[in-house]
Formats: C-alpha cells, structure tokens, sequence
C-alpha cells in the first residue's frame, strides 16, 4: 500500500507537474506572443519614424532643389534679360552713329557742292561787274543757272546800288513791291 500510495502520490505529482509545466509553457507562449506583438509595434513606430524622417528629409531635398532652379531660373532670366537689353542698347546707338554719320557726310558733301556753285557765280559776277548793269542780261542768266541746276528753285541777286531802280534781281523777273521801295527809301 505503501507503494501504492507512493505511485498515486508521484502520480498525482507528475500530473500536477505536468499541468503546472504546461500552465508554465502556455504563459510562456503568452509572454512570447505579447513580447512579439511589443516587438512588432516598437518596430512599425521605428520605422513610421524612420520613414517620417526619410520623407521629411526628401522633402527638405526637394524643397532645397526646387528653390535652387527658381534661383537659377530667376538669374538666367535677369541676365538674358539685361543681356539683350544691353546688346540691344548697343546695336542701335551704332546704327545711329553710324548713319548719323552718313547724313553728316551727305550734308556736307550738299554744303561743299552748293559753296563751289556760288563761288563759281561770285567769281563770274567779279570777273564781270558790268553784266549787274543789264536787268534783263541779269534775270536771262539767273534763270539759266536756275535751270541748269535742279536743286536750286530760285535764283536772285540783292544790291541796293542797282541802277535800274530795283534792288533786288530774280530769275523769275520779280521785283520789290513799290510799297516795300518807299519804305526802304524814307528810312522805315
């Protein structure tokens, strides 16, 4: 009986042993399974933190690159502007000078050719003082160097000391008006 006691005794024990182990192994489990869901939730926060952090930085990156090409497309657009504006600045004040230049020359090749054309006609006069003494010879020869030069409308030679009353000779045969000759006689 004594052994029999003992065998249900260490029965009974290594049934209650292996109830308890298998409590023991199923808290165990239990610990396991929350230190794993623990585990899983501090590494889902590490990484959103991580990925957080990666986004905040990708977007500080871009933020920093879309500044810069508006900064470089801001100064590529003030120098072009500015470039253009200069080159354009120049062009033209060349353009200017340069047929400022011409019209310069063309004025003064007019003024050269109209100078030698009175100064041939001053001389011819010079050489031939009496000719101022012929009206009509005077208006037959003014209105032939009016016709014989284009660029010249009209021709006519001023001398109060005329002769034949008028002071005045044109090409055309006109004279002062006899009011303007009275007027200029009294002194008025």
């Amino acid at each position: 009986m004594y052994w029999s006691l003992k065998n249900d005794f260490l029965k009974s024990s290594t049934d209650m042993i292996r109830i308890e182990a298998d409590h023991l192994r199923e808290m165990m489990n239990n610990i396991l399974y929350y230190s794993d869901i623990v585990t899983t939730r501090n590494e889902k926060h590490t990484e959103a933190k991580a990925k957080k952090k990666r986004n905040f930085l990708s977007d500080k990156g871009q933020r920093f690159f879309r500044a810069l090409i508006i900064i470089m497309l801001v100064v590529t657009m003030v120098t072009t502007i500015l470039l253009s504006s200069y080159l354009y600045i120049s062009s033209a004040s060349s353009k200017m000078l340069e047929e400022a230049g011409e019209y310069s020359y063309q004025i003064n090749n007019w003024v050269t050719e109209q100078e030698s054309i009175m100064n041939m006609f001053v001389n011819s006069i010079s050489a031939n003082p009496k000719m101022l003494e012929d009206y009509e010879g005077m208006v037959k020869y003014l209105d032939e160097i009016t016709r014989h030069y284009p660029g010249i409308s009209a021709t006519y030679i001023a001398n109060p000391d005329f002769e034949h009353g008028q002071p005045m000779v044109m090409n055309n045969g006109w004279g002062l008006p006899m009011i303007m000759l009275k007027k200029s006689a009294s002194g008025i």
